[in-house]
């Protein structure tokens, strides 16, 4: 039984667990993952395991409703949008009527048909192709590495590897400055949602100072804990109006869109201009630090991670 790791990966990550788990079922958010849930639900993080569930379903029942996890690793993701084409091509009969098509011209004459519908629907689509596009910047990242490998190998003399001709200079990372007034704009929906517990919960791992001098530094009633929520709530968004009309699923799109791009910007990181030009007129030390980074990358083909959680225009990093 393959592990729900929501809770690993919003520790790692710094986010609140609710933000893996929006948009899902009640009955999958804490299930195990590529198991399946009453006989027509699953949250996916393998193509073995999505397999294994289709092999469990009986004949004429509905198409399984299949729920990727934000952590699907990029290879997964493209296996298993490879079986949901290979899937449209080749849809398979089932009871209820979706589309109906004529088996012979008898049949079709009595009016006997048959319902044809998909063995499985990837609810979340969104998330494969993003996780698709990830794989592609990730194997381009692999493709810059080898040309730049090679570079450095027919270089005659030092310096054998430039800021001109590598991406992985590390110029800092961007970005950072917007993951704190998404997580207060998560925060400050579910509050004044009435959601008083859960928002608690995520003001405890964004900002664990703040919950304590809050809500724990004396001893308060059930109402006197919701209107400090609250307040808090309304001074956020007056902080940050921008984020104000949108809905707690499009705060976690953006929260998840960004932390997939700090990811993979941070993986491309290889080197300062100071280590630049410590290493530069060394080729066997360059070599040794671009296949280091190859092997970075090639990992993060079958690693999971929140890299390709929502779409990123990986070509702007």
């Amino acid at each position: 039984m393959a592990k729900n790791k929501d809770l690993k990966f919003a520790n790692q990550y710094q986010i609140p667990i609710e933000v893996l788990q929006e948009g899902l079922p009640a009955l999958l958010r804490h299930a195990p993952d590529d198991v399946l849930q009453d006989g027509n639900l699953i949250r996916v993080a393998t193509a073995a395991g999505l397999t294994a569930a289709l092999a469990l379903q009986a004949p004429g029942t509905e198409s399984l409703q299949a729920y990727v996890v934000y952590y699907i690793a990029p290879q997964q993701a493209l296996l298993i949008a490879t079986m949901m084409e290979n899937a449209k091509s080749k849809p398979h009969a089932t009871g209820g009527a979706v589309v109906v098509t004529p088996l012979s011209a008898p049949q079709a004459e009595a009016g006997a048909a048959i319902a044809i519908r998909p063995p499985f629907i990837i609810v979340n689509e969104r998330v494969l192709e993003a996780k698709v596009l990830a794989l592609m910047a990730i194997r381009g990242e692999l493709i810059d590495i080898d040309v730049t490998a090679k570079q450095v190998r027919e270089e005659k003399e030092a310096p054998y590897y430039t800021e001109t001709q590598t991406p992985f200079v590390d110029h800092g990372l961007p970005g950072c400055k917007h993951l704190k007034p998404l997580k207060q704009a998560y925060f400050a929906t579910r509050a004044l949602s009435g959601h008083y517990n859960i928002a608690k919960a995520i003001l405890k791992v964004i900002d664990r100072p703040l919950f304590r001098s809050l809500l724990k530094s004396f001893p308060m009633t059930e109402m006197e804990e919701q209107k400090h929520l609250l307040d808090l709530a309304a001074e956020y968004q007056e902080q940050d109006p921008q984020h104000k009309s949108l809905s707690l699923s499009e705060i976690a799109q953006q929260l998840l869109g960004l932390l997939a791009f700090l990811d993979f910007y941070d993986k491309k990181r290889l080197l300062t201009p100071i280590d630049l030009a410590a290493v530069s007129s060394d080729r066997s030390k360059v070599l040794k630090l671009l296949k280091r980074q190859r092997q970075k990358f090639r990992d993060l083909i079958e690693k999971q991670s929140l890299i390709g959680a929502e779409c990123v225009d990986f070509q702007s990093l």
